[in-house]
């Protein structure tokens, strides 16, 4: 009980010795009662501290778990953000490979179709050369 609605035990003890004072036994039991009513009391007041302490440690417990909580997503949104920027350089890397094997097979491509066209090319004035060879020499005659 708080201090503010205290239990007056003693008064009542005193009403009842005046109304009934034969009866020894009910006012031993009263009595009785009284004393624990105020070592509860008292045992109350000793536990207000500790349940305020507790609620305190509760209230600090959830202060704390917000904190690692929130560390823990600053955390998490770091590693992804550089695991995304990881895995666009290496598709940037890739695509450039990409690029770069297709720049030097057109290359290879280009060089080939040129050496084609001067094999073609020189075939061209070989058998021009004949032709007008022979057309000389027909000519001559």
């Amino acid at each position: 009980m708080s201090t503010g609605t205290r239990f007056d035990g003693n008064g009542i003890l005193q009403a009842l010795q005046l109304n009934k004072a034969g009866d020894e036994d009910l006012l031993a039991f009263i009595s009785s009662l009284i004393d624990q009513n105020s070592e509860l009391e008292r045992k109350l007041q000793e536990l207000i501290p500790q349940k305020e302490l507790a609620d305190n440690i509760v209230e600090d417990a959830h202060k704390k778990g917000r904190e690692i909580l929130l560390s823990a997503e600053t955390k998490a949104k770091f590693e992804a953000e550089r695991i995304i920027a990881e895995a666009r350089q290496k598709v940037e890397d890739i695509v450039k490979d990409k690029i770069q094997s297709a720049v030097n097979q057109g290359s290879v491509i280009i060089d080939k179709a040129q050496e084609q066209a001067e094999s073609i090319l020189e075939d061209a004035r070989a058998q021009a050369e004949s032709i007008c060879g022979r057309a000389n020499k027909k000519f001559k005659r």
